[in-house]
């Protein structure tokens, strides 16, 4: 692989404050543009920018940076840097495992190595920014992406990533419908919480509280489920 044969001319600088689950948006219909633009000395040498169909915002990044980096690798150059404002996107791709742009990190891995390869003096380093503050070239290709959005599509496309997260919307809706419409389904004859309303696909609150301990999830078991005694014994 690329990572393990020249992880020493390969470098990532990706420190930047979390972002909370809270700000992760939801994309029911959407379609995504891909921009790149590449610079020498402060010179655009050359901006593209193609639509994407339905994806994610993930899935815009790594075609932007296949599209950067098959370019890059073309110029007489001893350095490249990669600047992109999606931290998965920096991480995935150089590597050719399994993920949902795959394709993109396999095209990428062939013409890195092939760059690499020619000069033993050359090296890449990634680079993470913040989106929407202010940065020049970075406000400037997420316009060029906007544009490359609203260009003619010849067919409706959608990416993995995006399918998947449409799915688990969609089944997340239609459990929470039978939740709380379903007695049966729910169950009879225990203790209601706001807390459990609506179910978490990913995440329990009584593992949250409890799960520090057994014996205090055995007995908020029993309490929830109408299971007496709820002493020690």
């Amino acid at each position: 692989r690329v990572l393990d044969m020249y992880r020493d001319r390969l470098t990532w600088y990706l420190e930047h404050p979390k972002k909370g689950s809270d700000e992760l948006e939801a994309w029911p219909r959407c379609r995504t543009g891909a921009a790149f633009r590449a610079y020498r000395a402060g010179r655009l040498l050359k901006k593209r920018g193609i639509v994407c169909g339905r994806g994610t915002s993930y899935d815009a990044e790594m075609v932007a940076a296949g599209m950067g980096i098959a370019f890059a690798t073309k110029q007489p150059c001893e350095t490249i840097h990669v600047v992109a404002d999606n931290e998965s996107a920096l991480k995935t791709l150089l590597d050719p495992g399994m993920h949902g742009q795959q394709l993109v990190s396999i095209v990428a891995c062939r013409n890195v190595r092939e760059w690499l390869e020619r000069d033993v003096r050359r090296k890449i380093v990634f680079h993470w920014c913040p989106s929407h503050m202010g940065i020049e070239w970075n406000e400037l290709v997420d316009e060029d992406a906007k544009q490359a959005a609203d260009l003619p599509l010849d067919r409706d496309e959608c990416s993995l990533a995006h399918a998947r997260h449409l799915l688990a919307v969609q089944l997340k809706a239609d459990w929470r419908d039978e939740y709380r419409m379903s007695p049966s389904y729910r169950g009879l004859n225990f203790l209601r919480l706001r807390v459990f309303d609506s179910p978490d696909h990913k995440s329990s609150p009584a593992l949250k509280a409890y799960g520090h301990s057994t014996s205090s999830m055995a007995r908020f078991c029993r309490a929830v489920m109408d299971h007496a005694p709820l002493g020690s014994f």
